[in-house]
């Protein structure tokens, strides 16, 4: 036991009582300010833009890379891939597919989720290409130069992706 100023005794169980109590607050303090470092978008943009490089890596080297964009279901957060080539956005101002990206860069390649919650997307995730790209509907095998699309463009989540080189760029196919 221990005595105070006033010559009171504090027992060894009310110490030990504040120091719990002490102990659990800073645990809680720390366990709210990670969860809130931690955002599950930017962690899927993230896997997302790995498996990316490894399909462009796979083109570079003249086969056929894919990336699956599982549809998740969540009607509050989707994502797409999005190729902005040299400009920093595009799309509907007022709607769900506006893109904006903070890469600069000639060919420039992210991976971007709309937050339902701040109705906005985010493109935190990107990739310089090192040629232009263009977007088909279709698969390697049954390319039509006609379908091809150059500039912008964007792919929702929901399918495969097949990325290979052809004619000096990259080609991202949807199925």
């Amino acid at each position: 036991m221990l005595m105070e100023k006033r010559g009171e005794v504090v027992s060894d169980s009310a110490i030990e009582l504040i120091i719990a109590v002490a102990v659990v607050a800073v645990l809680i303090i720390f366990a709210v300010s990670f969860y809130g470092l931690y955002d599950e978008a930017d962690k899927i943009s993230e896997g997302y833009l790995k498996v990316i490089e490894e399909g462009v890596g796979i083109a570079d080297k003249g086969g056929v890379g894919e990336v699956i964009m599982f549809d998740r279901g969540d009607k509050d957060m989707k994502f797409y891939l999005v190729y902005f080539g040299s400009v920093a956005s595009f799309g509907d101002v007022e709607g769900e597919e506006y893109f904006k990206n903070k890469k600069i860069g000639d060919n420039v390649i992210c991976v971007c989720y709309w937050d339902g919650e701040d109705e906005q997307n985010y493109c935190r995730e990107c990739l310089d290409l090192s040629m232009s790209a263009r977007s088909i509907v279709g698969s390697v095998h049954s390319i039509d130069a006609s379908d091809l699309s150059s500039g912008t463009w964007e792919i929702v989540e929901g399918g495969r992706v097949e990325i290979w080189k052809d004619g000096g760029g990259y080609v991202f196919s949807t199925k």
